[in-house]
């Protein structure tokens, strides 16, 4: 946190199966890391993003964040999320807040069975 972090190589998570928990928070990204390296077996439960930059993320991205079940991507420039965290049956929190998100429909949160804070 708190780094002048611009930039995580895709290959950084290519070993970490055990990985429970990464925070990369208030550093200039600019976009979602690239979680496509890392191994399916992974045991990341918590995501923190706050500030990061971040103005879209791709369902490439999150697809190997299976049991993710807290994810922070507060204080960003996102407009839309993508239809795979809607889809997170194991995310449990999601903060969104200041963010400049539009449009949510009505069922976006129903695949999310064990959300309990939005």
């Amino acid at each position: 946190d708190y780094n002048h972090i611009e930039y995580v190589d895709r290959d950084f998570f290519s070993k970490m199966s055990s990985l429970r928990s990464f925070s990369i928070q208030h550093n200039n990204l600019g976009e979602f890391l690239d979680f496509s390296r890392l191994p399916m077996d992974n045991s990341l439960e918590d995501l923190q993003m706050t500030n990061t930059g971040i103005e879209f993320i791709s369902k490439s991205q999150l697809k190997q964040l299976t049991q993710l079940r807290f994810l922070s991507l507060s204080y960003n420039q996102l407009e839309e999320l993508p239809d795979f965290i809607y889809q997170s049956e194991s995310l449990q929190k999601l903060y969104l807040n200041e963010n400049s998100i539009t449009k949510l429909e009505s069922d976006a949160f129903d695949g999310m069975t064990q959300l309990e804070e939005l």
